[in-house]
């Protein structure tokens, strides 16, 4: 009927009369169920190109539990920086009007048109989904005035919640509820906008005039340097002392060369030069005195999650609630992260500015596909809530409450009727209220602490208590890294897989197929049994220098499945079979051969706490989480092996399991076709 993007114009009192009475015929927000979201649910499942549709939405079961971590109240002041639909604010809304109760100056009404009408700010960069976001709040019962289009990492550049007061979020946040961009943003970009648009300050030269875009990217660091304090920043003038300083030792060597062989024109020439160099180096040594210093971004993107932690410290309030113990007492955050700021070395600095600037209270592992049906993702993420610290200087003293969901109610191709979350929230919900035993005023209890933490269900290894490693600021803050700690410090003895196994490279011979068309024959190692089982011949252009040969005898492992449970022995059918680069082929050591078999050692490999201690000792962001070489499989340790006589006891009840599976699979192939044969003469 519509022109793409052809304006419509709908006067106020054609919605009023015609449009609102439609809506008002239905409970839109019966149920705490987001009706809205549930439509754009079924949006993001039939986008095929648009991205946008899913950009911004989050499961609904994630965005209750989130809420449910951080439990806001009724006289807090909760802001989402990166509303999308407004999920996070219609849930915390629900939560606080639940929670409302007549004061000494308010009634209980009072108290809830307050929450709809003051205690919620949103803001998204897209004006589109700022205004769904604000309908979806009005269908919920309003809460739509504080929405406003705006780039969520920069609501302390201006007075963007005007008239409302106070119009900026720059410190006055009780709580932050958000699932931020999961991808990298150009932070870079988004400080030139804002210099580019006056907030950053009044500009000396004008568009297009000389020096205007150096007085842009001038400004722009400065924000960054400032507000984005979670990316690595380089002080100017220390890497121009540097550069100075080798000016000066490289000219003053040439110039005592020259002096010693007596040539006076090199002697001359290596004397200005050092002259210059020591200038240089006087004026940047000065500057650095005086505190004249200017600092530029280490690089120009970086995950949305970690820029958003930075932001929001800004937003929120040192103190939120003064009766709290220490660590309890700050304006909390409830954000969605994409892993890789918790488990990669790339976010190790960003994991030292959460931890120098947040006490954490929890990192809740999201299942990989957590996102997958809504929003076509297979990012890695974890809800993780953070209490900003009154003063830096305080280090944590409570663990870390770190869960992992294991389901959450969505799968990769639908909804699922189990959901990890709520009990989960439950866990937690015991630790807040048990952690305030320990205190006594700004003291904690060792003791107490102690028996806080036992008040904590372990939900059958769902749930584990962590104490940050003091003398490791930028370890790793996922889940899978401190239930692997957990596991291998439970272990009474340990001997490392480099003592029983080493690593084997093959490239087969090329020579043996037909070089234009590389069709090789191929092997794979199933997740579901550990069987290493012939995949046929494929075209798949592989160089031969990237391809493995495998031998009967070989532990073939999964790069990119071993946590899955994709390691297997390779047997006679497979024997000579090449594989691609992404999987790793190990041996038993020559001398380890009469101690070790090896179907019983992949056995061990592929139980739960032993995928659980491989997933724990790799990185990576999405449903590509690999071992990237031998050497990360070989550090990881196992418990001491029994008897050879009983591992071979195992192994041949293995043999005998999938001797049984192929004969079963037989049997069924011939009643298909004997069903197939009858169907024909039919």
């Amino acid at each position: 009927m519509f022109d793409q993007y052809q304006k419509i114009e709908l006067p106020d009192d054609f919605i009023v009369s015609t449009v609102l009475p439609i809506f008002e015929r239905y409970p839109l927000s019966a149920g705490g169920i987001d009706f809205i979201g549930a439509v754009f649910e079924a949006l993001a499942r039939r986008a095929e190109k648009d991205n946008r549709i899913g950009q911004f939405f989050t499961p609904e079961t994630a965005v209750i539990a989130t809420v449910r971590l951080v439990s806001p109240l009724p006289t807090d002041t909760v802001l989402d920086p990166a509303c999308g639909t407004g999920r996070f604010l219609i849930h915390a809304m629900d939560s606080m009007l639940d929670a409302a109760k007549a004061t000494q100056s308010q009634t209980k009404e009072e108290v809830e048109h307050d929450i709809r009408r003051q205690r919620l700010l949103g803001t998204d960069i897209d004006p589109w989904v700022a205004t769904i976001a604000k309908m979806n709040m009005y269908l919920h019962g309003d809460g739509k005035s504080n929405i406003k289009p705006a780039n969520g990492l920069a609501l302390s550049a201006s007075d963007i919640f005007a008239p409302r007061v106070p119009a900026r979020a720059h410190g006055e946040i009780d709580i932050a509820l958000t699932n931020p961009p999961l991808g990298d943003v150009n932070f870079h970009e988004v400080a030139a906008e804002l210099a580019r648009s006056g907030l950053l300050g009044k500009m000396k030269a004008a568009p297009g005039a000389v020096g205007y875009e150096a007085e842009i990217a001038a400004k722009a660091n400065v924000w960054t340097n400032e507000r984005l304090r979670v990316v690595p920043h380089i002080c100017l003038e220390a890497a121009k002392a540097e550069i100075y300083t080798q000016r000066v030792a490289m000219w003053q060597g040439k110039l005592v060369e020259a002096l010693t062989i007596g040539d006076k024109k090199k002697a001359r020439h290596a004397q200005r030069y050092l002259d210059a160099a020591a200038a240089g180096l006087a004026d940047v040594k000065g500057a650095i005195a005086a505190g004249k210093l200017t600092y530029a971004p280490s690089g120009s993107n970086a995950k949305g999650g970690a820029l958003f932690l930075s932001a929001i410290l800004d937003y929120l309030k040192k103190v939120r609630n003064p009766g709290a113990p220490e660590e309890w007492k700050g304006g909390v955050a409830g954000i969605i992260v994409d892993e890789a700021v918790l488990n990669t070395q790339a976010y190790a600095d960003a994991r030292i500015f959460i931890r120098d600037n947040y006490f954490i209270k929890a990192v809740i592992s999201l299942p990989r596909n957590a996102f997958e049906f809504l929003a076509r993702t297979t990012a890695k993420t974890s809800i993780v809530v953070l209490t900003r610290k009154p003063d830096t200087d305080v280090t944590q003293r409570e663990p870390i409450f770190f869960a992992k969901a294991d389901t959450i109610g969505y799968t990769s191709t639908g909804v699922d009727s189990e959901n990890d979350l709520p009990a989960i929230a439950d866990a937690f919900g015991l630790w807040r209220d048990a952690a305030p035993s320990a205190y006594a005023g700004t003291v904690v209890d060792a003791v107490k602490l102690k028996a806080a933490v036992t008040q904590v269900p372990s939900m059958g290894g769902m749930v584990s208590m962590y104490h940050l490693n003091k003398s490791s600021p930028g370890e790793r803050l996922d889940f899978a890294y401190h239930r692997m700690l957990e596991l291998i410090n439970a272990m009474p003895d340990q001997v490392l897989l480099s003592s029983i196994l080493d690593p084997v490279l093959r490239i087969p011979d090329d020579t043996l197929v037909d070089a234009q068309v590389l069709i090789y024959e191929y092997a794979w190692v199933r997740s579901t049994d550990g069987r290493v089982r012939p995949k046929g011949p494929q075209d798949l252009k592989y160089e031969a220098r990237d391809l493995r040969e495998i031998k009967k005898g070989d532990i073939l492992v999964s790069g990119i499945d071993a946590v899955r449970g994709a390691i297997g022995v390779v047997q006679e059918d497979c024997d000579g079979l090449v594989v691609s680069k992404e999987f790793l082929v190990f041996r038993v050591k020559a001398e380890k051969e009469s101690s070790v078999d090896a179907e019983y050692l992949v056995r061990i490999l592929r139980s739960p706490k032993m995928r659980a201690i491989l997933e724990g000792s790799i990185t990576g962001v999405s449903n590509r989480t690999r071992l990237e070489s031998p050497a990360e499989l070989l550090k990881v340790p196992i418990s001491p092996l029994p008897s050879i006589e009983e591992q071979k006891k195992l192994s041949q009840k293995v043999r005998d399991a999938f001797k049984a599976q192929d004969e079963a699979t037989q049997v069924f192939a011939a009643i298909d076709d004997m069903l197939s044969a009858n169907t024909g003469n039919g």
